[in-house]
């Protein structure tokens, strides 16, 4: 079956809900993150698709505020930080799990700069994440292996936790707030019968496992996992997805086709 096929199926049982990352999935991976934009493939299709089906959104490492400023869409779901704050229309929501992780957090990062000062990596503050890009480093290899020690190094001193990425490495929560605890919640909260997820990392993978669980957890729930091919995919992420796309024009192919049919 094909992965457009398994998600038509998929998305005929109601309420029926589809899931995407940003970058590297509908949005292509550059040097700069600053300067990434979404395919303007993938956002007409999400819009139409936001009309039809009972739920789109959109699990993001990056701020939501900042995700709905990418896609550009009006009646998306923006989940950010790793579906730890979403987007409404009042303001920021930090979810009540997560938020007790924000002093520690901002306790951490001197300490953070002080471990890396000798990289030329740069840090994001997420409020909730810390994350240190290196795609720029002009020594990737060993800017990542000085960023892991001394991330790592702060996580024990501060009870947080480590991800790695795509040329990315976090500091955060511990790893259960993540993208998988995320969309759980949105399908319970919107009592849905059928998801499909698409993401491209490794931070997606803990949504990859949560597809699984899920569908397998009540009959007739219809759950597909999508993955993003690059040559920086881990190889967890392959293992654990129904299907492989072979880029982000790829998935921008799969949207527009849905859309069409949903």
């Amino acid at each position: 079956m094909s992965a457009l096929r398994a998600c038509r199926e998929a998305l005929a049982s109601r309420p029926a809900g589809l899931v995407t990352d940003i970058d590297g999935t509908i949005s292509p991976i550059v040097q700069n993150p600053a300067a990434a934009a979404v395919l303007p493939g993938c956002r007409d299709a999400l819009a139409v698709l936001a009309r039809r089906l009972d739920l789109v959104a959109v699990l993001t490492g990056r701020e939501p505020d900042v995700a709905r400023r990418m896609v550009g869409l009006e009646g998306v779901e923006y989940l950010g930080t790793h579906g730890m704050v979403r987007w409404t229309p009042d303001g920021l929501m930090v979810h009540p799990d997560a938020a007790p992780f924000a002093e520690r957090i901002s306790q951490a990062l001197p300490s953070l700069l002080e471990q890396l000062k000798s990289t030329d990596a740069s840090i994001e503050d997420k409020g909730l994440v810390l994350a240190i890009h290196f795609r720029q480093s002009t020594s990737l290899e060993g800017t990542r292996d000085t960023i892991i020690a001394g991330v790592s190094k702060v996580a024990k001193a501060h009870g947080l936790a480590v991800m790695e990425g795509r040329k990315v490495v976090e500091l955060r929560p511990p790893l259960h707030l993540g993208k998988g605890w995320s969309l759980a919640d949105l399908a319970r909260e919107r009592q849905l019968a059928s998801l499909v997820y698409l993401g491209d990392d490794r931070t997606d993978i803990p949504a990859f496992e949560t597809i699984r669980q899920w569908r397998a957890s009540e009959p007739g729930r219809q759950g597909v996992a999508l993955a993003v091919a690059s040559g920086e995919m881990a190889p967890e992420l392959a293992d654990l997805a129904d299907y492989t796309l072979a880029d982000v024009p790829a998935v921008e192919s799969l949207l527009r086709n849905l859309a069409r049919e949903a």
